[in-house]
């Protein structure tokens, strides 16, 4: 039955503008346009001269005919470089695709010819593996993508490989005048960013995300971290790491600064932390494990807590323990790539503090519950999709459903409807669900403590 509201509906109202991420850096320019929102080494950019750089860089896209649907490869470190492209590819409705440069040269080119690379942004110091791929790329298909090299002004001179392309970033950016607005895509479910998983053992998938995807994981990034204005975030986890679990959408949402690495060893992490007053970070297990085997004057200056995100593996609570004895005010996540990184979260509650250490430790060491704007997670018969008992024993899959999860694999279409059979992404991990709603992820015999997933479901999941 149609209603006076629905007659309300108009073809183009003001209030119909699409989700995306793009509108995150036109704001911060225009409203905290004098902060600084990146640093790497010696180079300072605030948000207004990011803001322009994106913009040329977005018209030199147009202007070498990348547009919707096109993919744009980045071989580049987490340098500023590598946040403008994250910025202006989708706004001009391409697909960005960060690429690892430790994988090898098969795997990257096999990533690369998956994704029909249109252009490849490529770090000088990789210009060597760079130059293999493209030989593989035009052995295997006959054609390879538009280059452009990318001038690390940090990395040494002499350690600098010969040029891949005669076209120069910084001289192409110079090139083009600055697109007048960052225009988010007409249609929010368009692709915004393709980021492989698998290889070696297992299946390559391409998972495609959207822009409503990005722009709602950047905004859930900052809500479930309780995170201020102009945060100080030191990029220990890498860009190619699901577009950095979306931190660098939320990054220009806060207008916050974002701090360069090129290495993550324990020294320079720490040194930039204290010469940077860095507030966030976020890594892996092994990262933070490095940063206690140091010795001890190495935290010297550093008197005040860091903030952490850790995730990307379960995290023993001995190490929590280690990492909150040490000063890091540390929170444990959980997600895949699929959903954009981290979809789950430990959240502490009032009666926690009452407890021992010990059972604190415990308790926060569990992966935890679904994230705002994460619409659904459950933990239930893969054959049925009927919920296990929260009872901290009976065993299941864990699944998601909301704006966060993919739109899907890339030319996989069997795949993508296996994955998000009966309405939730199945993530092939069993865990068991607690009384107070935290999951806890089991060993994938579907064994822990004595919990065994039912047998009916096992063969499901485990073959």
């Amino acid at each position: 039955m149609t209603t006076s509201y629905d007659a309300m509906d108009e073809d183009a109202p003001p209030s119909a503008v699409a989700l995306s991420p793009v509108s995150f850096v036109e704001r911060a320019a225009e409203v905290h346009g004098g902060l600084t929102a990146i640093v790497h080494g010696r180079r300072r950019q605030d948000w207004r001269s990011t803001r322009e750089r994106v913009a040329r860089l977005a018209a030199a896209l147009q202007a070498a005919g990348i547009g919707p649907g096109r993919t744009v490869s980045l071989l580049l470190a987490d340098t500023p470089e590598a946040i403008e492209a994250h910025y202006a590819v989708p706004a001009v409705g391409a697909v960005v695709h960060a690429l690892d440069p430790s994988l090898g040269v098969d795997a990257l080119t096999e990533r690369m010819a998956h994704g029909e690379t249109a252009l490849l942004l490529c770090d000088r110091a990789y210009a060597a593996i760079g130059r293999q791929v493209l030989a593989q790329l035009r052995a295997q298909q006959g054609r390879v993508p538009l280059v452009v090299d990318v001038h690390d002004s940090e990395w040494p001179a002499d350690a600098v490989a010969a040029r891949l392309s005669a076209v120069d970033y910084e001289a192409w950016l110079a090139a083009h005048a600055p697109l007048a607005s960052l225009s988010p895509p007409v249609d929010e479910r368009a692709a915004i960013a393709l980021n492989h998983v698998g290889g070696d053992r297992r299946p390559l998938r391409g998972v495609v995300t959207h822009h409503r995807g990005a722009c709602l994981k950047a905004v859930c990034n900052a809500l479930t971290w309780s995170l201020p204005l102009h945060p100080v975030f030191l990029w220990t986890l890498p860009l190619h790491q699901a577009n950095g679990w979306g931190f660098v959408w939320t990054l220009a949402l806060q207008a916050g600064t974002h701090v360069c690495l090129r290495s993550r060893d324990p020294r320079s992490v720490l040194q930039a932390m204290r010469q940077h007053q860095v507030t966030h970070f976020c890594a892996l297990p092994d990262v933070h494990e490095a940063l206690l085997a140091v010795p001890q004057d190495w935290r010297i200056g550093l008197d005040r807590p860091v903030r952490s995100w850790i995730g990307g593996a379960p995290v023993e609570p001995a190490l929590l323990d280690a990492l909150v004895r040490a000063g890091f005010d540390v929170t444990q996540v959980y997600g895949l790539t699929e959903t954009g990184g981290p979809a789950a979260v430990t959240v502490s509650q009032p009666g926690w503090a009452a407890e021992s250490l010990t059972e604190q430790v415990r308790l926060c060491a569990r992966q935890g519950v679904r994230q705002p704007l994460q619409e659904g997670l459950a933990v239930c018969d893969p054959l049925t999709l009927r919920p296990v008992a929260c009872d901290g024993r009976s065993v299941g899959e864990v699944m998601f459903r909301g704006n966060l999860v993919m739109k899907g694999y890339l030319k996989d279409p069997q795949a993508t409807r296996a994955a998000l059979a009966g309405g939730w992404l199945r993530t092939g991990d069993l865990a068991v669900r607690e009384p107070d709603g935290h999951i806890r992820l089991v060993r994938p015999d579907g064994t822990a403590g004595g919990l065994r997933l039912p047998a009916a479901a096992a063969v499901d999941l485990l073959v």
